[in-house]
């Protein structure tokens, strides 16, 4: 099994010819490299914007929010130390809460909304949303469209505290917490 050292060294030595392929091309071929790592990881390679290619390129090592891979995510980030054209991350960044998720035909607003803790499960969460949209979504949907937009707002590394995530209808007579103190509320989970 290859190790973070060799990605490193692979990655260093191929960095421009991955840097002319396009998004889906690179990714794939990364991919292949970090999966045989360790199959909990994978890659994010961005769009190449820059029509001359002179800007750096985005490539994001992530743990899909698997805490127990979080450390190995950072340790192949890290293995590649030098790659011209490229700036790699570990982990997906957090984006804040400007952003919106299409469901069906209603734009759900991120900053909208509002979460609570989930008191049966520890370090566990329920995003709270209109009735109306739980209707619209498949209940396997429901799972990865809560994990997506917490991931987007508040980065990889805090969501890999979280248990688990769910949507969810207000509760009668318990105010929802305003989505942007989620992180704060993560960052006291000490597990």
């Amino acid at each position: 099994m290859p190790s973070a050292t060799d990605f490193g060294s692979w990655f260093t030595e191929h960095a421009a010819r991955l840097r002319a392929m396009d998004a889906e091309q690179a990714a794939d071929e990364i991919g292949d490299r970090v999966i045989a790592i360790d199959a909990r990881l994978g890659v994010d390679v961005a769009e190449d914007d820059d029509a001359d290619g002179g800007g750096d390129r985005e490539l994001v090592i992530t743990a899909f929010s698997d805490r127990a891979a979080v450390p190995l995510a950072k340790q192949v980030a890290a293995s590649v130390t030098s790659a011209p054209g490229w700036k790699i991350l570990a982990l997906e960044p957090p984006q804040g809460w400007e952003f919106s998720v299409s469901i069906g035909d209603t734009e759900l607003e991120a900053d909208k909304l509002e979460f609570l803790p989930d008191p049966k499960t520890p370090y566990a969460i329920r995003l709270i949303v209109p009735t109306m949209l739980l209707d619209r979504v498949a209940a396997t949907d429901v799972e990865e469209i809560a994990w997506l937009i917490v991931e987007t707002g508040i980065g990889e590394e805090l969501t890999s505290a979280i248990s688990e995530i769910s949507l969810g209808e207000r509760d009668v007579g318990k105010p929802g917490q305003p989505i942007s103190a989620l992180a704060a509320y993560v960052a006291t989970f000490r597990r």
